[in-house]
């Protein structure tokens, strides 16, 4: 609650002709890391052209392939979507398109 009174004069402008949607983009570095091939992830949420939510963080766990590893997070980005979509509906914004997600997809062996 510190920090949210702290910034009261930040936000995101939103402008009238500014799409209501919200997109993410999700891509992991399957076992990037050569000491223990753990793989790293990230994702960033845009409201319309502005970014509102990211992530990116080394794996705990180790998969077997780069598409485990890429199912594993788009699931964490459809659930930051799907809070998200909670977090807008509330207030009564309608979104003008459901959400999407895009990702890195190339199978790597």
């Amino acid at each position: 609650m510190h920090y949210l009174y702290g910034t009261l004069d930040k936000g995101v402008i939103v402008n009238c002709d500014s799409s209501l949607s919200l997109h993410a983009f999700s891509d992991v570095n399957w076992a990037g890391d050569k000491d223990d091939y753990s793989s790293t992830s990230a994702y960033i949420v845009y409201f319309g052209c502005h970014p509102i939510s990211w992530n990116s963080k080394k794996q705990k766990t180790i998969v077997c392939t780069s598409t485990e590893a890429e199912y594993r997070y788009v699931v964490a980005t459809a659930t930051e979507l799907k809070w998200l979509c909670y977090l807008l509906i509330d207030p009564g914004i309608d979104l003008s398109h459901d959400p999407i997600i895009y990702c890195d997809n190339i199978r790597v062996t």
